[in-house]
């Protein structure tokens, strides 16, 4: 997020969270998408020590986690969703789930779900381009089970991480299908959750869900001032869009997901073009765009 300086990032935030103490409660269950905890420069990477903020912040605050899997549970039940609780998933399935991010989960006692990706070459990432992201190490299934076994629910994140919309009919079903097998192959227990790969999906690719047994799945669009209840549509905010702020910033950036005031803060955004993004979603959408043209 270029383009606005850090002190101006604060204020607009500061003020944001002002202006909330004097509006209704939102009806909000923060729900945070990670990938990679590393010091890559990546549009997905988010550094060990931010994260191990992040963590702190959530235990100082006695926050409660929920898997996926609950969060789509609360979602479905009439009435206000929890206070104080939130929601930690990780896409792809990387192996620095497992280095640098289970041991401090399991300290705090924390939980957390992550979708795999299950069909790659050499186990590794080989869906995309950037050299920042391209060949890093998933998941093996030994460290699969540690991390089940360690609390954690196991969702479907596809086999080969497609644009799932722009499959025919039996690609599609193939991706779903065997991906929830391979899951289930490795942790004994067939997956309900999905994470839709650069959060493309459409009712196409829900109606093959909802036959592969899902119970819910979850976008890549920030939630407004209010959670919308689609189990199948399930949006998160992407925490890898802090990559870049530190101090004061990277505590208000993270703190303004768990009360909300970051959708205000998104919403700001898209109606002002000098902000920037550099999410990979967001660069992935826009280089899809103009391959179109």
């Amino acid at each position: 997020m270029g383009g606005v300086s850090s002190s101006a990032k604060c204020g607009l935030l500061l003020l944001l969270a002002a202006v909330d103490k004097f509006r209704p409660r939102r009806d909000f269950l923060p729900i945070l998408n990670y990938h990679a905890i590393d010091e890559d420069d990546s549009p997905t990477s988010l550094a060990p020590d931010q994260f191990a903020l992040h963590m702190d912040i959530l235990a100082a605050r006695r926050t409660a986690t929920v898997t996926f899997g609950e969060a789509v549970d609360l979602l479905s039940r009439p009435g206000r969703l929890p206070l104080n609780t939130v929601c930690l998933t990780f896409d792809d399935g990387l192996e620095s789930v497992y280095t640098a991010a289970f041991g401090l989960l399991s300290e705090r006692g924390f939980k957390a779900t992550v979708f795999l990706t299950t069909g790659t070459r050499d186990n590794s990432v080989d869906w995309e381009r950037d050299p920042s992201i391209a060949a890093r190490r998933l998941l093996d299934g030994d460290q699969v089970v540690a991390l089940k076994e360690g609390g954690f629910e196991i969702g479907g994140h596809t086999r080969t991480h497609p644009h799932l919309t722009e499959l025919d009919d039996e690609s599609l079903e193939q991706e779903i299908f065997a991906n929830r097998d391979d899951v289930a192959e490795i942790t004994g227990v067939r997956p309900e959750t999905f994470a839709y790969p650069y959060g493309d999906h459409d009712d196409r690719v829900l109606s093959v869900l909802e036959r592969a047994g899902y119970k819910g799945a979850c976008t890549i669009t920030p939630p407004g001032r209010s959670m919308g209840r689609d189990p199948y549509r399930v949006e998160r905010i992407d925490v890898s869009r802090f990559s870049s702020h530190r101090g004061r910033l990277g505590k208000m950036s993270f703190i303004s997901c768990l009360n909300g005031v970051f959708a205000d803060y998104i919403n700001i955004k898209r109606t002002m073009p000098f902000f920037k993004t550099r999410t990979f979603e967001y660069r992935e959408r826009k280089r899809r765009d103009e391959s179109r043209r």
